[in-house]
């Protein structure tokens, strides 16, 4: 029985195995699974990919293909229009025809001209027209913005774009059937314009809180010191009074604000002067103390006429009691001792009145403030803030002020109608958060950058050493730029020949603000940025001109409680304007290019300095914080916390009262 069981079991394994060995010893078989037959393909270089059985390798139109796993798959350099690729090897073949179309749309704008200013008196409306063709699959569409147009039959298309005032970005895209695009970005400066250096007003508003007014107190308190109190001794000084030294105790300052005023007291204890006191031709030594005493006044901060920043006092009011003021000068007569009284405490009225009025005042302003300077990379324009009016609540002081712009221009800025001018909306207030805060418009920042492009602060040459400390996407040479963007570039110079970026931006930047992530954007376009080739002892030579559009998002920090720092988060778009040596693959010399332009920001606000001749150093500032509000979200506020640094101020020398 177990002997017919292994009989019947070798009858049914035996063909078994006979078949599997026909399977094994078949014809090689090949497919072509991609792509498929009648399909349309937009890469001129196509990953043909499939199956084969019983083959090692085969050839796809005479490239070589290896098969792993019964599949393969190999890159397949290939002609426009309708293509076959055949797949062979051992007499097995496969074949699949199919479109090519890996050209995009020949796409020309005839209007607007590049970086066109337009006034509003000639109406918000301009024509954008062109033409477009397409000789592979066909086109698909044409796109302005969001708007598709519909060219006629001989690819002339046309559309009238609604302007606003600012700057206008407008994008045509020519897309075809296979998916390849092409676009065109043109810039269009729309709105009124003015003089540059017609006065900006408003300027930017300050905001003091009434909260602020401890960290103003520390600043007096911390003002006032023997030391300092011995530099304006002349205060308590007279032709019978000589000061020789001063001590007290730390003074307590109180600050309150009232409608049109400050007012203003010092609580003074344990003064201790030493010094001469004159009388009858004779001259005594004195010590006079006072345990306590009260000095008040009111300061009434004004606008000159000129612009400057001045303030009035009102009379000090000296409160001390008779038994708090004691000297050691004896057998004087009653009507001596009446006198010398009468002096000690006009002197320490007038004294310390000089302290929290005029000395104070004048150690905490300094007309050159007005004098601000934006420097960058060696450049700088500077310009004059004015005070135009200052007004004190119980809730808090408004510093308003203007801004006068330089006139002169770099001789490389192109000519303008003017700066843009873009009036802002009704305000809607804010929600202050800090002790201070600093309002401005739109128009206001729109006016400030126009006077730094007008005076030439974005017009550069930049080459490696420029980018020093930042990493290249490639070096700036002929031969890298050859490698990376286009090969024809190593022919027009040798590979070692230098290169650089030149920026010409053909409008002055535009301010808008992000609402929701609550801070500045700068628009800067279109910034027509060259690339040279820089050949030793020769002219530069222009292998491209791009046209860019750059959208900053600002970031501002304080460096030391003093200096505003910008840094920028950056989105770039590129358009390729001129070619003037040779045809650039435009897709992708923007692409390549995009990543070395994308650094420029960051090297500019690398060489960014903002400040005045005289900074304001007897408070830091810090944590800022953006509030974007108005009707028509154009105001913008930074609010900031203030701390007291008091050690920052030096007394004046005073006259004599």
């Amino acid at each position: 029985m177990v002997a017919l069981r292994i009989a019947l079991l070798l009858v049914l394994i035996v063909p078994s195995l006979s078949c599997r060995k026909d399977v094994v010893g078949d014809a090689p078989r090949i497919e072509i699974t991609f792509p498929e037959a009648g399909s349309l393909q937009r890469d001129a270089r196509l990953r043909v990919r499939g199956t084969a059985v019983n083959l090692e390798q085969l050839e796809v139109d005479g490239v070589v293909a290896e098969v792993v796993g019964d599949e393969w798959e190999v890159l397949v350099p290939l002609e426009q229009g309708e293509v076959t690729v055949s797949a062979t090897a051992d007499g097995a073949t496969d074949s699949v025809t199919f479109t090519v179309d890996s050209v995009a749309p020949s796409l020309f704008v005839d209007s607007p001209e590049r970086a066109l200013y337009r006034d509003a008196s000639e109406g918000d409306t301009i024509a954008v027209s062109g033409n477009v063709y397409d000789d592979g699959s066909g086109l698909e569409l044409i796109k302005i913005g969001e708007q598709i147009v519909q060219p006629d039959g001989d690819g002339n298309w046309s559309w009238e774009q609604t302007l606003r005032p600012g700057l206008n970005e407008i994008t045509v895209v020519a897309r075809d059937i296979a998916g390849n695009q092409t676009d065109d970005i043109r810039g269009v400066m729309f709105g009124e314009y003015v003089a540059p250096d017609e006065t900006i007003d408003p300027g930017f508003d300050i905001w003091l809180d009434e909260t602020s007014m401890p960290v103003m107190e520390q600043v007096v308190e911390g003002f006032i010191t023997p030391d300092n109190m011995m530099v304006m001794a002349g205060a308590f000084e007279s032709n019978a009074v000589r000061i020789t030294s001063i001590e007290l105790s730390p003074v307590d300052a109180t600050l309150t604000l009232r409608r049109g005023a400050i007012d203003a007291q010092l609580y003074v204890t344990d003064l201790v002067i030493l010094g001469k006191f004159t009388l009858s031709g004779t001259e005594y030594d004195i010590r006079v103390a006072i345990t306590k005493m009260t000095i008040a006044l009111a300061m009434t901060p004004f606008a000159t006429p000129d612009g400057r920043l001045d303030v009035t006092f009102s009379d000090p009011v000296l409160e001390l009691l008779p038994e708090d003021l004691s000297y050691d000068i004896a057998d004087l007569s009653d009507s001596d001792n009446e006198y010398l009284e009468g002096l000690v405490i006009e002197s320490a009225r007038a004294g310390f009145g000089y302290v929290l009025s005029l000395g104070f005042f004048a150690a905490i302003y300094d007309a050159d403030i007005l004098n601000r300077r934006i420097a960058l990379l060696g450049k700088e324009v500077i310009f004059q803030v004015s005070f135009k009016d200052v007004a004190i609540f119980a809730e808090g002081m408004l510093v308003r002020t203007t801004i006068t712009m330089p006139i002169e221009k770099w001789p490389d800025v192109r000519e303008s109608p003017g700066a843009l001018n873009r009036l802002p909306g009704p305000s809607t207030g804010y929600d202050p958060e800090g002790e201070m805060a600093f309002s401005l418009t739109k128009n206001t920042l729109d006016r400030l950058l126009h006077g730094v492009w007008h005076s030439g602060l974005l017009h550069y040459q930049l080459d490696s050493a420029a980018f020093a400390g930042f990493d290249l996407p490639f070096e700036l040479t002929a031969g890298a730029l050859g490698n990376v963007v286009d090969g024809q570039i190593a022919g027009v110079a040798g590979a070692t020949t230098p290169a650089a970026l030149r920026l010409r931006p053909m409008f002055p930047p535009v301010a808008e603000f992000d609402v929701e992530n609550r801070r500045l954007l700068i628009q800067m376009g279109e910034m027509h940025i060259d690339l040279l080739l820089l050949p030793p002892g020769k002219p530069p030579i222009v292998v491209a001109t791009i046209a860019t559009f750059l959208d900053l998002s600002v970031r501002l920090s304080i460096v030391d409680g003093v200096i505003a720092r910008l840094d920028f988060d950056t989105e770039l778009r590129a358009d390729i304007a001129a070619e003037p040596e040779i045809d650039l693959d435009d897709e992708r010399a923007e692409g390549f290019l995009e990543g070395l332009i994308a650094l420029i920001p960051q090297v500019l606000a690398a060489g960014l300095d903002l400040r005045g001749e005289a900074d304001i150093t007897w408070v830091k500032l810090s944590d800022p914080r953006v509030w974007v509000h108005g009707a028509n979200k154009d105001y913008g506020t930074v609010n900031l916390t203030m701390t007291a640094n008091p050690q920052t101020l030096e007394p004046p020398q005073p006259a004599p009262p």
